[in-house]
Order: C-alpha cells, then sequence, then structure tokens
C-alpha cells in the first residue's frame, strides 16, 4: 500500500511546505489560478471562443431545429460530447453567456479533480498543487475545450485506484470521459493489463457505459453516425502543429513549397506541400504501432511484476504505477504519432502524472529510478509552458513562419516525441527496485495490510480494495 509520509519526511519538513500542504491554501490556490485562466481568455477572445462559439451554434441547431450532431449530422467528436456542450445551453444559448457557463462548467470540473487528488493522497498536496501549476503553465486554453472537460474527468477517473482503488468506478468514469474525447480510453488498455479479473472489473464496466451511450444514440436516431468520428478523423490532412509536420514547418524557413491551408469543415489548418499526404497517411499506422508497443510492454511488464511480488496486497503500488505510467505512454503517442495536433491535446498529459504525485507522496517511486516522476512532470510543465506561448500567445507569428516561435515549437514538438519513447521505456523496465520497500508496508484507512479484514478484503469480488489496481 502508498504509504502517508509523516510531516516531518522529506522537503516538506519547512514551514513554507507546510503551508503550501495545507489543505485551505490549496482551495485559495485553486481559486487564484483559475482566476488567472479566466483573465486570460478575456485577452485572446477571438482566438479561444471559436471552438465554444462552434459549439454553442451546434446546441442551438439541436435546441431550436431539431438537428443535432451524430443524431442527424455527422461529427467530428463522439456523441457523448453532446451533454457537456449541451448543458450551458439548456441555461442561455446568448453567445457570451454561453461562453461564461461553458468556463464554469470546466472549473467546477477542475475542482473536482482537485478534491479527487487530495483525497488520493490521503491528505497531500503535491499532485493537487502539480495539476494547477500545469493548468497555469499550459494556460486558458484549459477552459474553452472540451479537453479540458475529458482531462479533469481523467484525472478522477484515475483517483479512484488510489488510494482505495475502484477499478470498476474508474473503468465507467475513464469509459464515460472517452466518449467526450477519445484520448481518455488510454486508461482502460493498461488497466485491463493489469488488474485482477479484467473481463468483471474493467471491461464489463467500459461495456455497460458504452452501451448506454451507444443505445440512447441509436434511440435518438444516430444509426451508423455514432461512430462516424473514426473516419472523420482519419481523412484530416497533417495538422500544422503536428509533432509529425515539424520538419515541414522549419521548412517554411527557407521555403514557399509548404503553406498553410484552413480545412473549413474541420476549422484546422493543416500544412501542405511535398510529402505531407504520405506522412498523414503513414501516420494512420504508425500511431497503431506505438499503441500496440505500449500495450504489449505493460503486458509484459505486469507478468514481471506478478513474478517478483506474487503477493496481490504487496504489489499494489507497483501495479498502480505501472497503469499511470503505461496511461502517460499512450497519452503521449496519441500526440506524437498522430497527424492532429492541436494545442489543448496536452492536457492529456497531466492526469497520469498528477494523480502519481499524488498518491506516491515523500516515499516515491517503487518501480523506477527515485526522481523518475519528478522529470516526467518538469519535462511536461515545459511542454505545457511551450505549447502556451505557441497558442494563443504567439499563434499568428507561428502561423506566418517567424523563426523564434517557428524554432521553440519545433522544441516543444521534439521534446513531446523523446517523452514519449522515454516513457514506452520506462513501460518496458518496469521492475521492483531493490531496497524500494513493499507496497503493502503502509497503513490502509488506519489499518495494517497485514490486518485479517484487510487481507479478507483483497480475496473477495468487492471493489473497495486498499492500495492500487491489483484488485
Amino acid at each position: 500500500m502508498i504509504e502517508t509520509p509523516a510531516r516531518h519526511d522529506g522537503p516538506w519538513s519547512s514551514r513554507a511546505a507546510r503551508t503550501l500542504g495545507g489543505l485551505p491554501v490549496v482551495w485559495i490556490g485553486f481559486v487564484l489560478v483559475h482566476a488567472v485562466l479566466v483573465h486570460q481568455v478575456a485577452q485572446f477572445p477571438g482566438q479561444l471562443d471559436g471552438d465554444v462559439d462552434l459549439y454553442r451554434s451546434w446546441v442551438e441547431a439541436g435546441l431550436r431545429d431539431g438537428t443535432w450532431p451524430v443524431l442527424d449530422t455527422g461529427w467530428v467528436y463522439p456523441v457523448g460530447a453532446l451533454v457537456p456542450i449541451t448543458l450551458p445551453g439548456l441555461w442561455s444559448l446568448d453567445p457570451e453567456a454561453y461562453r461564461v457557463l461553458f468556463v464554469a462548467m470546466v472549473v467546477a470540473l477542475d475542482g473536482l479533480a482537485v478534491g479527487s487528488l487530495v483525497r488520493a493522497g490521503r491528505g497531500r498536496t503535491t499532485g493537487a498543487w502539480w495539476w494547477l501549476v500545469f493548468l497555469l503553465a499550459l494556460g486558458p486554453i484549459t477552459l474553452t475545450r472540451l479537453d479540458g472537460v475529458s482531462a479533469a474527468l481523467t484525472v478522477i477517473a484515475l483517483a479512484q485506484l488510489a488510494p482505495v482503488a475502484r477499478p470498476r468506478l474508474a473503468s465507467a468514469l475513464a469509459t464515460g470521459a472517452a466518449w467526450v474525447k477519445v484520448a481518455p480510453g488510454a486508461v482502460l488498455v493498461p488497466l485491463a493489463l493489469v488488474v485482477r479479473r479484467p473481463w468483471r472489473r474493467v471491461v464489463l464496466p467500459a461495456a455497460l457505459v458504452s452501451a448506454i451511450v451507444v443505445g440512447l444514440a441509436l434511440l435518438g436516431g444516430a444509426g451508423a453516425r455514432v461512430l462516424t468520428f473514426f473516419g472523420d478523423q482519419g481523412s484530416r490532412g497533417l495538422q500544422v502543429e503536428a509533432v509529425a509536420a515539424t520538419p515541414f514547418s522549419l521548412a517554411r524557413l527557407w521555403s514557399g513549397e509548404f503553406p498553410v491551408v484552413f480545412d473549413a469543415p474541420l476549422k484546422v489548418l493543416e500544412i501542405t506541400g511535398p510529402g505531407t499526404d504520405a506522412t498523414a497517411a503513414a501516420l494512420d499506422t504508425l500511431l497503431l504501432v506505438a499503441v500496440a508497443a505500449v500495450a504489449l510492454a505493460t503486458w509484459r511488464s505486469a507478468a514481471r511484476l506478478r513474478r517478483a511480488v506474487p503477493d496481490d496486497v504487496a504489489r499494489r503500488g507497483p501495479d498502480l504505477e505501472l497503469v499511470l505510467l503505461a496511461t502517460l505512454a499512450l497519452s503521449l503517442c496519441l500526440v506524437a504519432f498522430n497527424k492532429v495536433g492541436s494545442p489543448q491535446y496536452v492536457t492529456w498529459f497531466a492526469p497520469p502524472v498528477a494523480v502519481a504525485l499524488a498518491a506516491l507522496g515523500a516515499r516515491g517511486s517503487r518501480v523506477l529510478r527515485p526522481g523518475t516522476w519528478t522529470v516526467l512532470a518538469a519535462a511536461l510543465l515545459v511542454v505545457a509552458l511551450l505549447t502556451h506561448r505557441l497558442f494563443p500567445d504567439h499563434y499568428d507569428e507561428f502561423l506566418l513562419a517567424v523563426p523564434l516561435d517557428t524554432v521553440l515549437a519545433a522544441v516543444r514538438n521534439a521534446l513531446v516525441l523523446v517523452l514519449a519513447v522515454a516513457a514506452g521505456v520506462l513501460v518496458a523496465r518496469v521492475r521492483v527496485r531493490e531496497g524500494a520497500g513493499s507496497a503493502g508496508d503502509g497503513p490502509v484507512d488506519g489499518r495494517s495490510v497485514d490486518d485479517g479484514a484487510v487481507r479478507a478484503s483483497s480475496a473477495d469480488d468487492g471493489d473497495r480494495d486498499p492500495g492500487g489496481p491489483t484488485t
């Protein structure tokens, strides 16, 4: 079990650290961070409100004319995205009011995410603080895109794995989030590969949620359109911000062969020119290969952990880390090897890191070298800052191929690629470190894992098992 460190452990022994670790200070930080983000939203209305206004137009067509995306027309998003975009519209379809309500909804979800991180850390606030700093670093785009909704839901889903594992609930929440944006589905793959009895604990809850979503969509008349978002993704070109577009984007500094064009139906900017179509086509296969490689590495590492630590209770901490690390690797691959690369996709990287920082605490990793999660967290903050500089601060300059902005965007993309490869390698090398201690050493709801009641709980089929996802 992941142990709650004493107040005198590690750097948190200083007065300043103890102050920052207090729950009231975390919520003050939450208010201040989101006040800054809301102010930044108001500073860039043209660039940040475009997607929100598009959401409103779809809801307006549905509520006033009865024409809904997916139910009546094809759509680029999964059908579950209708829920978060419709909720503000039920209150008001006035453009300004809808924007305010949408942002307020995302802020509320961020609040639930912060609360979940504090709970996952059993009062520790490291993960919650990192989540807030990440949102601030990434900037106002976190409040004005559906990815902000799905990222917060993913945090809440992963937080169900610590300190008391609820894999069924985690699976159900992640599946619901994946029906808003596909990325949270990255949680389900490692969860199914690591937990015991995955068909009952992961697959069945995911299938039930999906059946409800698809069933309601079919009742609404969606038909085959319920899956058209897969086809819409496949027909896309190479988005100018995508990692794979980096060589072509840099080539704009000395060549006029790579213009940026606007795809009106999808409302994205794509780079064109020699080699771009072939690159976009190759990425469809490369992405599948990367995802399959991470899944294989996760399966092998899970088997290695089972051999090294046969006791399910003692293995919960390492298993939790493997799930979080594999989720991070898959999320990075979904961007690094994707022909689409919108700035808001960076939010996908944050949930597993935030939960890891919350759950591990001062004791640190049991399967990675000391400081690995800290390095990953710091690197992702750099990615977030560079993304913020790209959009919305210097997006026009990037599109015009201003040298500094073009190069910084390339640095960001290179860092994402390096992190994707590094995370995949880390997943493949997961093993219990000598001297790292047993995951079952810490207290579980005030009891040792040697407590017979806890041992009994690990043997039944309930979800409320202590520790990580080995339940």
